[in-house]
């Protein structure tokens, strides 16, 4: 009877304890469920788009389980992905610095947690998000320990951030050594994909061809598969195999259904066509563009593209009009930069033109000599400023003006550039075609050379009566015979090819028994 009764009362105790893991497990269970609800549309890593306000309500109900969970039992097994999944929740809802906070306190509590390698690359997704570039790289060089996933993850972040910073060239050879390592990845494609918008940055389109058209022999879902040939189809005409561009843009017209991809593939129609029409049809196919899809970067990039086709034709003022209706399709996009930057150097020649007796070849070459002093001394724009240089230099041999331009050129090189070899390049350039001249004086005295004495010192004056720096009115534009009243319409989605997204998730439990 004795043993009897102590056996009832181990019993008891053991029911006890059961009942109260079985309790908290399940507020896991229901906070994991109501997770896992909120976050069905998810896609492919590395995931950063927010919930919407459904899937918001659904993460706040979670969280409010997974805090449950971490306060009443932190010592449990559960209170690891509780406090992770606490995070990734946040993150989802916009919640930014209380996510950052809680994937710092996973790997502060929880250090022997796989949760905690995982927090820390959770940590550098957001980072990147937010675009603290250094931050997101230092979290990840932080992930040790971690399973093989992580690290998969991990170093397919890494040339993501390289990207996003503009190093194309790095992103390129990071994305190599990512598919060196992990060829059968599950993300494999969408770093060929990646690595090959990399190579049509930095300008290898041939590259960039034969990567994706490898890659488009592969399986894989409907929405990248057209993604990768709107891409694909950029790269043919970046590559200058235009029939073949034409081939797939007029495929995919057929194919897409989002209202930035059609916008993109019209405009990509317009662009090829307009290289084997006339100016009058070249410019009615991009307004076509613009009408169809107003208020839109498309919109803007078809009105940029008539602008230049009446740079082209030497008609400045409708010129300057389509570049100012260009920023005025949408300003905020990147084709607005540029615009106001074509606008503004038509406005300094046609004021130039208005006080200039010079011959029409002359007065370019002097204008366009000022607008690079211009750049470089009242914009502090070295890059633009050597643009034009050596246009200056190349586009108008036979003037004196050309001279001082190569001279100017090289300085920019060694001065701000600090590309000594370029430099010297130039110099030497200047030197052999311009010998007697003071420009090659000076270039022979920067190169350690003799100067020939017997050439007269004497500066070629170059300037403009008036000031350089002519605004730019974007309220009223001069009236152009082709123009009509637009109305309103909201901004597609980016029109670069990006492949699908998603992310990583705690491990998923069984039902507990009931």
């Amino acid at each position: 009877m004795k043993y009897c009764y102590k056996y009832i009362v181990t019993l008891s105790i053991a029911i006890i304890i059961a009942g109260g893991g079985c309790a908290y497990f399940n507020t896991y269970y229901n906070a994991r469920r109501l997770y896992n609800q909120a976050g069905r549309s998810r896609g492919l890593f590395p995931d950063t788009v927010l919930a919407n306000s459904s899937e918001a309500a659904l993460y706040q109900q979670a969280l409010a389980k997974f805090a449950a969970v971490i306060t009443k039992y932190p010592q449990s097994r559960w209170a690891a992905p509780s406090l992770f999944s606490m995070a990734n929740a946040h993150f989802y809802r916009g919640d930014f610095a209380k996510a950052k906070r809680l994937y710092e306190d996973v790997w502060q509590y929880y250090p022997d947690s796989k949760y905690a390698a995982q927090a820390r690359l959770n940590l550098a997704v957001l980072c990147w998000k937010l675009r603290e570039y250094e931050r997101a790289e230092f979290s990840l060089q932080s992930i040790a320990g971690a399973n093989k996933r992580t690290l998969e993850q991990s170093a397919f972040l890494l040339p993501e951030i390289s990207q996003s910073t503009g190093d194309f060239q790095e992103a390129a050879v990071l994305w190599e050594g990512f598919l060196f390592k992990y060829p059968g990845s599950d993300l494999a494609n969408q770093a060929r994909f990646q690595r090959a918008r990399c190579l049509l940055a930095t300008g290898d389109a041939a590259a960039a061809v034969r990567e994706l058209e490898a890659l488009e022999r592969r399986r894989m879902k409907r929405a990248f598969k057209l993604q990768l040939r709107l891409l694909l189809s950029q790269a043919y005409e970046s590559a200058q195999r235009f029939p073949e561009a034409l081939a797939m843009h007029t495929r995919l017209s057929k194919e897409a259904t989002s209202p930035g991809d059609i916008q993109a593939i019209d405009l990509s129609l317009a662009r090829i066509a307009a290289r084997e029409t006339t100016f009058p049809q070249a410019r009615e196919r991009f307004l076509a563009v613009a009408l169809k899809h107003p208020r839109t970067e498309s919109a803007a990039s078809a009105r940029f593209h008539i602008a230049e086709l009446w740079e082209r034709e030497a008609v400045l003022d409708s010129a300057q009009a389509y570049y100012n209706q260009a920023r005025q399709e949408n300003a905020t996009g990147a084709v607005s930069e540029k615009a106001l930057k074509r606008a503004s150097d038509i406005a300094l020649l046609l004021a130039y033109n208005q006080q200039s007796g010079e011959k029409p070849r002359e007065q370019s070459a002097i204008l366009q000599f000022l607008l690079a002093e211009h750049y470089l001394f009242r914009l502090n724009q070295p890059d633009q400023a050597l643009e034009k240089y050596q246009m200056v230099a190349g586009t108008y041999p036979e003037l004196p003006i050309a001279a001082k331009a190569w001279f100017a050129a090289g300085w920019v090189q060694g001065t701000f550039k600090h590309d000594t070899l370029a430099a010297e390049a130039s110099y030497r350039h200047l030197i052999d075609s311009y010998p007697r001249t003071r420009y090659a004086n000076a270039a022979k005295e920067l190169l350690g050379m003799q100067p020939d004495s017997t050439v007269a010192d004497t500066e070629l004056v170059i300037e403009l009566a008036a000031p350089l720096a002519v605004p730019v009115d974007t309220t009223t534009l001069p009236a152009v015979a082709d123009t009509t009243s637009r109305s309103g319409g909201d901004n597609p989605k980016r029109t670069i090819p990006e492949p699908p997204q998603g992310g990583i998730e705690p491990e998923e439990p069984q039902k507990s028994p009931d």
